[in-house]
């Protein structure tokens, strides 16, 4: 079927490409979008909404909406496109006027539809202010487990039967309202899965304008809301036009599906411009070959510079340590100033590296400390200003001192931030870890004294990016190969971060939809590991599980709030685990640094669920129970189109399974073979391995600190039969000519 639009009558439109179907509605309420539906009539929502809400602002900073109820719209057809214009839409209850548009772009090849919102005749006083588009109230079924909605919280959660399981109440409420970038929304797509059907929303906007995502469940009508928004910049009296398209497309598939859709574009983003980490044009390959990231959090007993290189010689292996209060001041506490240094640390610094212990100085560069006398003597003049009336983003840390978010366009932090990073590498630190950078909440700035306009648009994401390349190129006079890393995982800064700490939060319902995205982009570390899972026996398994999920998620293990000394002493069997894991990742950092991660291979036909509990938090000694595969995978494609099957037993027994890895080629071999054909989609092709036929395996194993590689028995299509030892990883390893399938 061909991409159409037409009206039905004056007032009705309807517009469609491909499986994509939308019906507009102008009323007395305004233009309504009424359906969203596929080809085969499923109607994806539970109520119409008003299809856009646009808010402007006068220099008295008085805000209102645009009013299109006297404005129906008129529909022009172009060459797979359409265009709606609202004329003389009031501006609030003033006698100015502006004129609206939205250009749809009807891709009838994947059946996306794709918007653009502009605001022209801009009277002089006015200013476009914050964009609503698109409005979604979804429908989903109460109770219903093949309901589902993915969202990017981190590196990702799955919401089966939403409507009960998406958490409300108390701060939930807050965080309804998602900022982008953010911690919590590290991507812009969205993902709702029914049975096997899928609704993609994203913004493809490769510069990271600032954004929100106002998501949530409605259980008492039977919908999730989906209303999110654009922050402009504020320019009076100047038309706007939205700089990047929002996309709608409905077909087969589920949240894998939808990130391999959002990857595409994502590969042409502003972040993924320096390439794959295998390219080495950014992160080092000292850097990509460890696979041990420890955290020295405090001072004392079991985090001594002794404690850390006995950690170092049992590991037996290259490590990087994250070190915080290597300063004299508290933590948390006189945030952005961190020297002097404590005493012994230039020398600590010296002592690691001569032992292969690459040192992380923590730093924040975020926040500012409000109590300290530097505030009033010009440090608030640097302040974040979130609203046009001067409020300022807070909060309280751990040492109940108010801190004040910097605007990163402000030039005096940013000479901090160069001044402190450049004086750590100039020390000896290998690496240098940003707090909050890639975690926190960014928002508009409406001082204008910091060199920007006010309001949102590119201009934050821009400014933390400018300062990470300032101090990435000021650190290559002090040390060639530096690494800059940061908490959370939001996307726009992956050009300058090496690295991401992710696993802010434990959950039972994680998925990898930001290493789908940009594992073979940018590495990570880290997952949240508390006391109680070393020290209560019903924790038993949790260190070694949580560790195993992210090993095969592709990111660097060992970094615990427990010190790594406390574990080798407690529970020897769990520390050799961790050391056999780290040794594999050297071993194979080609696929789990280098690899783009493909589906994980689907083995519940062979292996029954086992029980973990995991805290959730340093305060929670109840913790979180949740049924985990015994064996965890991950699958993973070198850019030479070569696949690494990454198979970790989290068990105390041998288990014995057959892997196999179908292809399209097989497919397609097997559809001759019986006169039959298959519909090779995308969603169709997600599940099969791009190999070109079937294909033989080298195992890689790791026994006793040494590595071994032998040929399996077996091949792709009829499966390869393998035995994987009590807490250990087995690697197979299968060459390929290129990668079949996939784009």
């Amino acid at each position: 079927m061909k991409s159409t639009s037409k009206a039905s009558s004056d007032l009705q439109f309807a517009i469609a490409a491909r499986q994509t179907r939308l019906r507009l509605e102008h009323n007395d309420n305004g233009t309504m979008l009424l359906s969203l539906a596929d080809a085969e009539g499923r109607e994806y929502l539970r109520r119409p909404n008003v299809l856009w809400k646009i808010e402007m602002i006068n220099r008295q900073q008085r805000i209102v909406e645009l009013d299109m109820r006297q404005s129906p719209p008129k529909l022009r057809n172009g060459n797979d496109q359409v265009r709606l214009t609202w004329r003389n839409v009031h501006v609030g209850n003033t006698a100015e006027r502006v004129t609206v548009k939205a250009i749809i772009h009807l891709n009838e090849a994947n059946g996306e539809i794709s918007f653009r919102l502009a605001v022209e005749e801009t009277p002089a006083d006015w200013s476009v202010f914050r964009v609503h588009f698109p409005r979604l109230d979804l429908a989903v079924t109460p109770g219903s487990q093949s309901d589902c909605l993915a969202l990017p919280d981190d590196r990702g959660v799955l919401y089966r039967d939403p409507l009960s399981t998406m958490p409300t109440g108390g701060i939930h409420e807050k965080l309804r309202r998602r900022p982008y970038p953010h911690g919590s929304f590290t991507m812009q797509f969205l993902a709702l899965q029914r049975e096997d059907q899928l609704l993609y929303l994203a913004a493809h906007d490769p510069a990271g304008h600032l954004k929100n995502f106002f998501i949530g469940p409605d259980p008492e009508n039977e919908l999730i809301y989906i209303h999110p928004w654009v922050d402009t910049e504020i320019h009076y009296g100047q038309d706007w036009s939205q700089p990047f398209p929002w996309i709608i497309r409905l077909q087969r598939g589920d949240w894998y599906d939808a990130a391999q859709i959002y990857r595409k574009f994502a590969l042409t983003a502003d972040w993924t411009k320096p390439g794959p980490l295998v390219e080495g044009r950014k992160t080092p390959l000292w850097y990509q070959r460890i696979g041990l990231v420890t955290l020295r959090l405090m001072r004392g007993p079991a985090f001594e510079d002794a404690d850390v290189i006995a950690e170092h010689a049992f590991m037996n292996t290259p490590m990087v340590c994250h070190y915080y209060m290597w300063h004299q001041n508290a933590f948390d506490a006189q945030y952005p100033f961190f020297f002097p240094a404590v005493p012994t640390f230039r020398d600590t610094i010296k002592k690691f590296r001569d032992r292969g212990i690459h040192v992380m100085p923590y730093i924040n560069m975020w926040s500012c400390d409000t109590q300290m006398p530097a505030w009033e003597q010009g440090l608030k003049h640097s302040a974040l200003q979130i609203t046009p009336a001067g409020d300022l983003d807070q909060r309280v840390w751990s040492q109940n001192r108010p801190f004040a978010t910097f605007c990163p366009a402000a030039d005096l932090p940013r000479q901090i931030s160069r001044l402190t990073a450049m004086r750590l590498f100039e020390q000896g630190a290998s690496a240098v870890y940003f707090d909050e950078i890639a975690m926190s909440a960014a928002w508009p700035c409406h001082d204008t004294r910091h060199g920007h306009p006010a309001g949102g648009g590119d201009t934050f994401v821009k400014s933390i990016n400018k300062t990470l390349a300032l101090v990435r190129e000021e650190a290559a006079h002090a040390r060639p190969d530096p690494v800059l890393t940061s908490e959370g995982c939001a996307e726009p800064y992956i050009a300058n971060f090496d690295a991401l700490l992710y696993g802010n939060g434990i959950r039972d319902n994680a998925i990898p939809m930001f290493e789908t995205v940009y594992h073979d982009h940018v590495m990570a570390f880290g997952r949240y590991t508390w006391t109680p899972e070393l020290m209560d026996p019903k924790f038993a398994g949790a260190i070694e599980s949580k560790h195993a999920q992210q090993f095969v998620f592709g990111s660097q293990i060992g970094w615990c709030d427990i010190p790594l000394s406390m574990i080798i002493e407690k529970s020897p069997a769990t520390a050799a685990f961790l050391r056999h894991l780290a040794h594999t990742w050297t071993h194979s950092y080609d696929f789990l640094a280098q690899g783009r991660l493909l589906r994980a291979l689907d083995l519940s036909d062979q292996l029954q669920p086992v029980t973990r509990r995991w805290a959730v938090s340093w305060q929670d000694a109840e913790g979180m129970e949740l049924k985990l595969p015994p064996i965890l995978n991950g699958v993973f494609l070198r850019v030479d189109g070569a696949i690494g099957v990454v198979l970790v037993n989290i068990t105390t027994e041998a288990i014995s399974l057959t892997v196999r890895l179908p292809s399209p080629q097989g497919m397609y071999a097997q559809a001759m073979k019986q006169g039959t054909v298959v519909q090779a989609d995308d969603a169709t092709l997600s599940h099969f391995y791009p190999l070109p036929q079937r294909t033989g395996a080298e195992i890689r194993t790791l026994i006793d600190d040494q590595f071994h590689k032998t040929i399996a028995e077996g091949d792709s299509e009829r499966g390869f039969d393998l035995t994987i030892n009590p807490l250990s990883c087995t690697i197979i390893a299968l060459g390929s000519e290129k990668p079949y399938g996939l784009t």
